[in-house]
């Protein structure tokens, strides 16, 4: 699914499974992710300003915020 460059505003995607979806550029408002069965992003983290998303979907996408961000994330 491609929503780059969009404007989503007060959109919902409950029992949506999003693959490959790309946010690049969008911009974001109200838009609720909660109810995705999954939530695969293939690029526009930084889109994601105005989602609202679970907690078990910030774990998930945890690991590319954190190399968004250039942070190192070291367990050892």
């Amino acid at each position: 699914m491609d929503f780059a460059g969009a404007t989503l505003t007060g959109v919902a995607f409950p029992g949506s499974t999003l693959e490959r979806v790309r946010f690049d550029k969008a911009r974001m408002s109200r838009v609720d992710l909660r109810g995705a069965v999954s939530l695969g992003i293939s690029d526009g983290y930084d889109a994601l300003r105005g989602a609202t998303i679970s907690g078990v979907q910030l774990m998930e996408l945890a690991p590319m915020f954190a190399h968004i961000l250039g942070v190192t994330v070291d367990n050892g």
